[in-house]
């Protein structure tokens, strides 16, 4: 068991340093095909990993903004 644990866990961080550099594919690449992911930011849940992969491609288009409070 600990060996899929270990399994597991590093297939989740490659795919979250991935996210992290803005890439989504990462975790496209270990999604099943019947996916169904429920995305606070549209109405629908997105079904299937076509879906998804057009969803991702949206995601690519958006350009992070960041801001500053306070004194730096």
């Amino acid at each position: 068991m600990d060996g899929l644990l270990e399994e597991l866990v590093a297939l989740e961080r490659s795919a979250l340093d991935r996210w992290i550099k803005l890439d989504p594919q990462g975790y496209l690449d270990i999604q099943a095909p019947d996916v169904t992911y429920f995305d606070p930011f549209t109405e629908r849940r997105i079904d299937g990993l076509d879906a998804m992969q057009v969803r991702a491609a949206a995601m690519k288009k958006m350009k992070p903004r960041s801001r500053i409070h306070g004194p730096t």
